[in-house]
């Protein structure tokens, strides 16, 4: 410690004061001044500075009193006006101390009694009082508890603080690089340490402690962000949090206190302390082929040298795989593997973390390269050229931007293993409340995923988690008498199909009830009547706003909100969700997503003088039907019979207000696309060709238009909008109903 370091956490010490209002005192704002006192006693006892640790001892303590007392004091503005007095006076010791090396003599303290702004009585032993305690603490085992107001402040706060880590954490696991999001993690650490040193509670002052210390070392480089790391600081914040839970409960005297016991944690960090070589991620170095075959036992260490010598010799220089070869000392397979295991060694050892933001950036230029890129190919000037050299350079072109976007997508691929198990996590949360046994099975966690999608499937998945364990599975003993294991058990997959990425959420419990479903969607005015509808059509009304099924609210679900909210996020991704259910058997969640939101394959179809982009995921069939094959039906209005079966027509030009070139469906093109769990015809004049397009949003004004989900930039430069079928389909259904009667 030197004393510029001193100088320095004073000046913080100072700036601290300023956010500390005199009206009102923040307890965790406190806290943190509390903190930074007891670095500077620390720092001013290794410089041997005893009247600045003599005045930073005093200033603690007043303010211990000022937050105690915090009601009784009349002018606060005085005591606050005596705190600055005695932090400009700790800095001048230290001004003072680096000029001459001298240390100045002790002056009065600035402890002032809180009430009358003058001079503080002298603090007698066990009178109780903060002043009067030994040390920066109260005395151990006596929780400061004059004011319940503060330790009920510290519960909250401090409950908002680990929240804010464990959101924290996880983006420093994905970017453990970014400085920042360390400093997010030890900020709340600091401060529960703080106020709980304050309110002497040591298991939780000292855990924080523990912690903060942990981060300040990753801080300064000393620790790398290891998946180890990562798991103790999840690890720690559980931790705390269930200290501080059995803090609430003996503040309200209700409910059980957790059994907390940090000891494991606590010998891993010393662990860390001892050899954090262990932790480290550091590259491993890449052997040579010799060394290889002499750790495998192939060649002895001698044998190798007279043979790298031999082949030195040799002019040109001979490869010591072939040398060893011609000697015999070793087989072509025995060099075959050697090699192989060195080239995983260089891939391993040539991996390195790149910034997101210039992911991101790259992303976006290979996006300005294939609207370029189409821009060149659709050009008339190039298309009417008839030189052979031009066509192939263009070829060319294509193919080599088609593969950089291939690998420019695939670098912001992660995988889904991290989502996963915050959902184990989640699973033993919930079935803990619920008062059940509930089993998670991970399956597909290697599967990849657009990492800036990981965060917007999070909500919809911890929805549907929800939904399983407090609505699927059933209690133990409903389990047994149904001769089932009395464990429960939630069965998450993911995998890829066809340029999708697909999670399926499957439960083993009692499955969705069909007929209570149906009545409540009735009984809701939702729907006029349950007669006629298949099951699939009933599941469905799970996802509208306002319906459960549940006999009485928990803290888990019940309100009737949750699914309908899993839905907007699913179509927010342009996602699909798909339910199965079997009574007494289960349920079956299927989602899918876009493996990318960036760029997608269309098809681009014109109607009138405009141009919109389908995508092609979402197209079934392209055809021109016959005459025969259209007619009206009273109810229903226009259909094309495809393939024996009646589906509705959909006329683009009546939904976006266009003067189209044909009107008959059997003179125009009839495109066949599937909704969420429905498909319809869509009406267009022609079809230009498929095309990858580059997403753009279309802004906050637009954002909110049925049937768009976003617009693309064409080969000529134009705009084209990319259509939404299932915002189409809801669409022509509003406009159909809002017809009056012929």
């Amino acid at each position: 410690m030197d004393t510029d370091s001193l100088m320095n956490e004073l000046d913080e010490l100072a700036t601290g004061l300023l956010i500390l209002d005199s009206r009102t005192v923040d307890v965790m704002t406190a806290g943190k001044f509390l903190n930074d006192l007891e670095q500077i006693i620390r720092s001013a006892g290794a410089l041997n500075l005893s009247p600045l640790q003599d005045a930073a001892r005093e200033l603690y303590r007043m303010l211990e009193r000022v937050v105690i007392d915090y009601d009784d004091i009349k002018d606060h503005e005085a005591v606050f006006s005596r705190l600055e007095k005695g932090i400009g006076r700790m800095q001048e010791i230290a001004r003072t101390f680096r000029k001459t090396g001298e240390i100045p003599a002790a002056e009065a303290g600035p402890e002032a009694d809180p009430q009358a702004g003058g001079e503080a009585p002298q603090a007698k032993a066990g009178d109780g009082s903060a002043a009067a305690k030994a040390g920066p603490y109260p005395a151990e085992g006596e929780a400061v508890m004059q004011d319940e107001s503060l330790v009920k402040d510290f519960i909250v706060e401090s409950l908002e603080y680990i929240n804010e880590i464990e959101v924290n954490i996880l983006n420093l696991e994905q970017n453990p690089e970014d400085k920042d999001f360390v400093n997010a993690i030890f900020r709340p650490f600091h401060s529960i340490k703080g106020v709980a040193g304050f309110l002497n509670l040591e298991k939780i002052r000292d855990l924080a402690h523990s912690l903060e210390n942990a981060l300040d070392r990753v801080r300064n480089d000393e620790w790398p962000v290891t998946t180890q790391l990562i798991d103790i600081i999840l690890d720690g914040a559980d931790s705390l949090k269930g200290m501080i839970g059995n803090l609430k409960s003996r503040m309200e005297g209700s409910g059980e206190e957790v059994n907390v016991d940090v000891t494991d944690l606590i010998k891993r960090l010393k662990l860390m302390e001892e050899d954090p070589s262990k932790y480290s991620a550091a590259p491993a170095k890449v052997k040579k082929i010799g060394e290889i075959l002499v750790d495998e036992g192939v060649v002895e260490p001698e044998a190798l040298e007279k043979v790298l010598e031999d082949a030195s010799r040799k002019d040109p220089p001979k490869r010591l795989g072939e040398a060893l070869i011609e000697e015999g000392k070793a087989t072509p397979k025995q060099v075959s593997q050697a090699l192989r295991k060195q080239a995983t060694q260089v891939s391993d050892a040539a991996s390195i973390r790149v910034d997101t933001r210039k992911l991101d950036d790259l992303v976006n230029m290979v996006g300005e390269l294939v609207i370029t890129q189409s821009m060149i190919r659709q050009s008339p000037s190039v298309q009417s050229n008839t030189e052979r050299k031009l066509f192939r350079d263009v070829s060319q072109l294509t193919t080599i931007t088609s593969e950089l976007q291939r690998i420019s997508m695939s670098l912001r691929m992660i995988p889904i293993k991290q989502t996963f198990q915050r959902m184990s996590r989640l699973v033993r949360d919930l079935s803990k409340t619920a008062g059940k046994q509930v089993n998670i099975e991970l399956v597909g966690e290697d599967t990849e995923i657009d990492r800036n999608m990981v965060e917007e499937i999070y909500n919809p998945l911890v929805h549907l988690i929800r939904n399983s364990v407090d609505h699927g599975i059933e209690p133990p003993k409903d389990r047994a008498a149904a001769g089932k294991p009395e464990a429960g058990l939630i069965k998450l997959k993911a995998y890829h199909r066809g340029g999708h990425i697909v999670i399926e959420i499957s439960d083993d419990g009692r499955g969705l009830n069909r007929e209570k479903i149906a009545d409540k969607a009735v009984k809701n005015g939702m729907i006029e009547s349950k007669e006629g509808m298949s099951d699939q059509d009933v599941y469905r009304l799970i996802f509208m706003p306002g319906l459960s099924t549940a006999e009485k609210v928990t803290d888990v679900s019940g309100r009737g909100v949750g699914m309908d909210v899993v839905k907007q996020a699913v179509d927010k991704l342009r996602g699909k969700i798909e339910v199965e259910s079997i009574p007494g058997r289960g349920t079956i969640f299927v989602t899918s997503f876009p493996l990318t939101m960036a760029i997608i394959d269309g098809m681009i179809v014109r109607v009138g003088q405009e141009r919109y982009i389908i995508p092609t995921t979402a197209i079934r069939q392209l055809l021109r039907p016959n005459q025969e094959s259209f007619n009206s039906v009273i109810g229903r209005g226009e259909v094309v019979s495809i393939r024996g079966k009646l589906l509705p027509l959909v006329r683009l030009y009546d939904l976006f207000d266009i003067d189209p070139e044909r009107r008959n469906p059997w003179e125009a093109i009839v495109v066949v696309v599937d909704g969420e769990t429905r498909s319809k015809c869509l009406l267009v004049d022609e079809i230009i060709g498929k095309e990858e397009v580059v997403i753009k949003g279309l802004g906050d004004s637009l954002k909110t238009v049925k049937g768009v989900s976003g617009g693309a930039i064409m080969g000529d430069g134009s705009v084209g909008l990319i259509l939404d079928p299932e915002g189409l389909f809801e669409l022509s259904e509003s406009r159909s109903q809002a017809a009056p009667a012929m």
